[in-house]
Parts: C-alpha cells; structure tokens; sequence
C-alpha cells in the first residue's frame, strides 16, 4: 500500500519536470466544488492542481507517477483544446444534428455528448478512445513509463490506467499522437 503524503514532493517535482511549470498534488477527497463531485479512488486534473487517490494498494509509487503522466497527458496532447464549432466544421454528420440549448458554463465535451440520443454512451466510448490515445502518445514521448506500465499490469493494474496490449507499434501511436495532438 502506498499513501500519497508519502509520496506527494516526490510527485510535485516529477509533475514539474514533465510539465515544466508547477502543479499541486492534492488528495482527490481534498476537492471541494458544489457542482464537481470527484471519485476519490481517480485521478484529477485542474487547472493547477493533480487530484490522486489518496492511497493505493501497490508495492511502489509507479501507479502515481503513470496517474500523473496520464493527467498531465490530457493537457499535453491536446484534450483540452477540443472545441464544439470545430467538431462541427470538421464532421458533417454533427452539423447535421440538431444542437443542445447549452446550459450555463456547459463544457464543449458536454455539449458534444449531447447532440445523440445516448450521450453517456458516447460520453464513455470518447473517454475510453481518449484515455488509450492519449497513453499511447504519453508512451511515445516518455519511453520510460512502458515498464511502468507493463509492472502495473502484471500486479492487477488499476481499471483506469491505460492499458496497451502487447502488440502495438509504435508507427500506430505515432500517427495518432501527430494527427491529435
């Protein structure tokens, strides 16, 4: 079992190294918002702060270190850039549909989701095709956290860390790395 206070320097310094600018690591069940509820046992990102569970069961800090890269990633290869007009200029299908009334300070993501009839289908299905993109560019750029990766998977990993199967190429990331991010 590894405890966040524990690790948490060690984190604020590897977040500041891969980000080049300094972020808070913070506990998830430290997030206070009346809208916002966090999953205490996820990762978080906000605009300067990690949010980490506040524990996890595994032998060594590596499961934080890939929660981070996977956090700073989204910010990294271009989430957070994804824009509701440009969707709709880049696939016609979307401009198709009829558009959501927006409700006060709706994200694009949930704008997005609800030009279908089952946005959180397709709220689950973009994040999950989001999570394995933006891994398979974190592993591209960071070599590194492939071991990482790959002791977390043999010891049960957490669901929510990406998982790449064996056989991918890194051609494969490459080009989704340059077309996305």
């Amino acid at each position: 079992m590894v405890e966040l206070a524990d690790v948490e320097s060690l984190l604020t310094l590897f977040a500041e190294g891969i980000a080049g600018r300094y972020y808070h690591i913070k506990a998830t069940d430290e997030f206070a918002s009346r809208r916002i509820v966090l999953n205490p046992e996820l990762a978080a990102l906000s605009r300067d702060t990690i949010y980490l569970p506040s524990r996890l069961d595994y032998p060594d800090s590596a499961a934080y270190r890939v929660m981070v890269l996977q956090q700073l990633g989204l910010q990294e290869f271009g989430t957070y850039r994804f824009n509701l007009r440009t969707a709709i200029a880049t696939i016609p299908a979307l401009a198709a549909l009829p558009a959501p009334k927006p409700v006060l300070r709706e994200s694009d993501f949930e704008l997005f989701y609800q030009h279908v009839a089952q946005p959180n289908l397709l709220k689950h299905l973009f994040n999950g095709c989001e999570r394995v993109r933006v891994m398979a560019c974190v592993q591209a750029r960071y070599p590194g956290v492939k071991r990482h990766l790959e002791a977390l998977q043999n010891i049960n990993a957490h669901p929510l860390l990406a998982r790449q199967s064996s056989h991918s190429h890194s051609s494969w990331r490459y080009s989704i790395c340059t077309r996305m991010g």
